[in-house]
């Protein structure tokens, strides 16, 4: 599937403008490319103030982003990472051609980008191993040959979020040009936390980025950004939504306590644990790319460097209770190396191909704290500590080539090669409350109440694999286009950063593998006032990797045997007239577990196993469920549309999200579905022609649905649940001055 928002901008254009992708690392035009792709452009994203992943996938369906205190979770079609900072990601995120290789990383905001690609499906060959759901490929807005700048200002009065961002880009020699942008964020909250009385989440972000461009020759370009970003949050969007037969001790705790889903939390109360909930994240990314033209052949080397800090201290029971609170410290850091050589384009019965060689080598340290105190249970207090260091070296090859048989008829084929090594430690130590130092004293009872043992271990894996892929295309006619395309995809095996149990056979888990089928058409019709793409996909999965709550504050990771995700992507634009253009696109998934019988538990299931007199773990065969974010349909559909005011013009967006139900928790626990739903946004903008200045009145979800996208079990209390909320009804004011 091809999908590109905010396409053609301007009351003169009659036609669907052209969109170039890089999808497959040479700049082609979207409907040419023979893979499943949706193009989000600059326009579109400044247009309707789209600043995170998660609003990101509004625009796309099939494309589900969440974020949790730890994690933030893409999935593709039903396929991603859940909770754990073992995992790296299902869906491969890049930024200028550089892996971001942990989740952490998509928390940084984007802005003043060119687009963003989302590929579906494996993309193994061109993007590498972590790619096994598909891709997400940002790529940021470069120097500009002659001087410019834009400044803006976005208020939403609820929430008192302010957003502010200025980019200056211009020449600064006879050979070199520059861009700077800066964006700074603050947001007071818009729910009440009632258990304390303050408004959250309350956000506070900055993100700076510098891009030097440098004409070396007539042959030679290079290019340098940095960019330093950080976020800080005070609070979540986490609500008790169901208290089951514990609403009378929330309620005890909190007068105000609501047992339903709303704008309200009762969760950080006061007591032994005063650290306030906040999360604090500072990323850095650095790239340097080299493009040299070798004749009609072009050297691109891109030398990468990415890291961050993160720490975090939340109410671990969610509740008003302070029974537990966790805190963690993350350090991430990451470099990596590609050379790649492209052929010029082939003409019939000639070859073009693409050849390169990958290096990665990473560094992951994770310390977390569980602070429990059952002392209303009679029970001692005490600190589970636990510390995990891992470190991956990777190093690959790769090549693509494509075959034009004749005029019409294309086949593309492609193989990568890629090792990696993964080394990793950790240690785990049961200490008095609020301290590491140990205390064997504390050691059975952690063991018998939370199944948590003293340990120190060690492992290393590696991993060899030979990832192949085959295209065919065909150009039925000049605006018609038809293909079918294998691939294998590939996301290597690790180290649960969660583990309590110190068993290692439960530490490692495996490799994830799948095999992708494809069949899809592009059509431009109506001379280029029309498109309709669609896409046809069936992927099998082995060894899926999964992640469940084991309703102690820590999540489980293994293997699924088994999973297929399949079905069908549609996407459609027309502009019935220069100043009206219509769109949409509507996903058809089936997805399921074909072999999932070592499943965790639901904590009512847990409970009620024990209670039997079984012995843990509990475990339930999912084989035959759906997973987690697959709604068995999901779209969206908008109109765009233009008028000259003579000397201003007026714009508007009326944009309809939707989607089926779906599981927001990988136990399918059915008190954590969230129901279907239809969400409306829109854009009203009065701007001078050239768009000098620009001033627009923008409403989010104004259908004011309430839904959540992660959820769990309350810890230690068996029928109560959490859920992540969403953020309500919106609506703001932007100005924007362009010069």
């Amino acid at each position: 599937m091809a999908q590109a928002q905010g396409g053609a901008s301007g009351p003169d254009v009659a036609y669907i403008e052209e969109i170039i992708v890089t999808a497959r690392l040479r700049a082609e035009p979207l409907q040419d490319v023979p893979i499943s792709v949706s193009v989000i452009s600059d326009e579109w994203i400044t247009k309707n103030s789209v600043r995170t992943f998660e609003e990101l996938s509004y625009s796309v369906p099939n494309f589900t982003v969440n974020e949790t205190p730890i994690d933030t979770n893409i999935f593709i079609r039903g396929i991603g990472s859940p909770e754990n900072q073992g995992f790296e990601q299902s869906v491969g995120l890049f930024s200028d051609g550089v892996h971001w290789g942990r989740a952490r990383q998509a928390r940084a905001p984007f802005f003043d980008v060119e687009r963003i690609e989302v590929l579906k499906g494996p993309q193994g060959i061109l993007f590498g191993k972590n790619t096994s759901a598909g891709a997400v490929s940002i790529t940021t807005a470069k120097p500009t040959d002659t001087p410019e700048g834009r400044a803006s200002v976005y208020y939403e009065p609820d929430a008192s979020e302010l957003v502010a961002e200025g980019v200056l880009s211009g020449p600064l020699g006879d050979a070199l040009r520059g861009r700077i942008a800066v964006r700074s964020a603050s947001m007071d909250g818009w729910m009440r936390n009632t258990a304390i009385g303050s408004d959250e989440p309350g956000r506070d972000e900055l993100l700076v980025r510098g891009t030097l461009m440098w004409d070396v020759s007539d042959v030679v370009e290079m290019a340098l950004k940095y960019e330093h970003g950080s976020l800080d949050t005070d609070g979540t969007s986490m609500q008790v939504s169901d208290a089951g037969p514990f609403a009378g001790l929330f309620s005890l705790f909190d007068p105000e306590f609501e047992d339903s889903l709303n704008d309200q939390r009762s969760v950080g109360g006061s007591g032994v644990f005063i650290a306030p909930e906040k999360s604090d994240t500072d990323t850095r990314n650095a790239v340097f790319t080299i493009n040299w033209q070798l004749g009609e052949y072009q050297l691109t080397a891109i030398t990468g460097y990415s890291a961050y800090e993160y720490s975090d201290v939340f109410d671990a029971d969610i509740s008003a209770l302070s029974q537990a609170q966790k805190l963690i410290d993350s350090d991430f850091e990451q470099t990596s190396q590609e050379i790649r050589l492209l052929s010029p384009p082939a003409g019939t019965g000639g070859v073009d191909f693409i050849v390169g060689f990958y290096w990665q080598d990473g560094e992951l340290d994770v310390a977390t704290r569980d602070d429990i105190d059952l002392a209303a249970l009679s029970a001692p207090a005490g600190t589970r500590y636990y510390v995990t260091n891992q470190s991956n070296r990777l190093w690959a090859l790769f090549g693509q080539a494509t075959w034009s048989l004749t005029d019409t008829l294309r086949l593309t084929g492609g193989l990568r090669w890629a090792d990696e090594d993964k080394d990793a430690t950790r240690s785990l130590v049961i200490t008095d409350l609020g301290t590491i130092t140990p205390n064997p004293a504390l050691e059975p009872f952690f063991a018998g109440a939370l199944g948590t043992f003293p340990h120190e271990l060690s492992g290393s894996r590696s991993e060899t694999q030979l990832l192949p892929s085959l295209n065919l295309q065909w150009d039925a006619t000049d605006s018609a286009m038809l293909y079918a395309s294998y691939s294998r995809g590939f996301k290597g095996g690790g180290f649960d950063e969660q583990l309590t149990s110190g068993d290692r056979g439960d530490w490692e888990f495996e490799e994830e593998e799948v095999d992708a089928y494809e069949l899809g058409f592009k059509l431009t019709l109506l001379e280029r006032s029309a498109t309709l793409n669609a896409a046809f996909f069936r992927n099998e999965y082995d060894d899926l990797q999964v992640s469940a709550f084991d309703g102690l504050a820590g999540f489980v990771v293994g293997n699924a045997a088994e999973a297929t995700s399949q079905g069908l992507e549609l996407d459609a634009q027309l502009r019935i007239s220069p100043a009206f253009r219509i769109g949409g696109s509507l996903a058809l998934l089936d997805a399921e577990y074909d072999r999932f019988a070592n499943a965790n538990c639901t904590a009512q299931q847990t409970a009620e196993h024990e209670a039997a007199g079984n012995p843990p773990p509990c475990l339930q065969d999912l084989s035959g469920r759906e997973p987690l974010y697959s709604p068995q349909w999901a779209g969206n559909i908008f109109g765009e549309f233009f008028r000259d005011l003579g000397g201003l013009e007026l714009s508007a967006i009326l944009e309809a999200n939707f989607s089926d139900s779906f599981f927001i928790t990988q136990d399918l626990d059915s008190n954590l579905e969230q129901d279907s739903f239809t969400k409306l946004n829109f854009r009203l903008a009065l701007a001078t022609p050239d768009q000098g200045w620009e001033v627009a009145l923008i409403g989010k979800n104004i259908s004011d649905e309430k839904t959540a996208s992660f959820g769990n079990d309350v810890p230690i209390l068996n029928g109560a649940f959490f859920k992540f909320l969403d953020r309500p009804r919106t609506v703001a004011v932007q100005g924007t001055l362009r010069f």
